[in-house]
């Protein structure tokens, strides 16, 4: 994939306060859970169709507006997307997506709600800290999900780019 059609997200992995970091990268995934309370689903177009049928996190016409950032960053995200995800110590972690799938878990393995959606990634060993990000000129606060996932558009998105490609990538 041409570095220039690669989008970088940003991804918040706390539920309650506790990080599912390492959940995820056990798994290879990252991803929500907004639990259906009424039905149960493999398919993530029907997980939205049941999602707007049983109306908690639908309403008005409108999904909850968390829900729906993470499902229209899932919609969007492609095979070779970049994602940032933090953890306590302000270390960001860098994983790539590698497959165009949105896949759908059920059980209690995963956490107390009955479905998440989630997205095949591979973990990167390099961190990238606070002090490495403001060296290259990248504000590590505009690398930080306001919600559950969120594209990065701030001004620091082509530095970051331009490093993570030619000093994790391809160092």
């Amino acid at each position: 994939m041409d570095k220039r059609e690669r989008t970088i997200w940003k991804m918040n992995l706390l539920d309650n306060g506790e990080s599912n970091y390492e959940f995820c990268k056990k798994r290879n995934i990252v991803g929500f859970g907004w639990g259906l309370l009424e039905h149960t689903t493999t398919d993530y177009e029907e997980f939205k169709e049941l999602t707007k049928i049983e109306g908690k996190y639908y309403q008005d016409g409108k999904y909850a507006y968390a829900l729906q950032c993470a499902m229209n960053a899932f919609d969007m995200m492609k095979s070779g997307d970049i994602i940032l995800l933090h953890d306590k110590d302000m270390s960001f972690h860098v994983c790539i997506v590698s497959d165009e799938h949105v896949n759908i878990n059920q059980g209690a393995l995963y956490f107390e709600v009955n479905v998440t959606c989630n997205r095949k990634v591979e973990f990167l060993t390099k961190l990238l800290s606070e002090e490495e990000l403001r060296n290259v000129g990248v504000e590590p606060s505009s690398c930080i999900a306001r919600h559950t996932i969120e594209k990065m558009s701030s001004p620091d998105k082509e530095q970051l780019e331009n490093y993570i490609n030619n000093h994790i990538l391809h160092g």
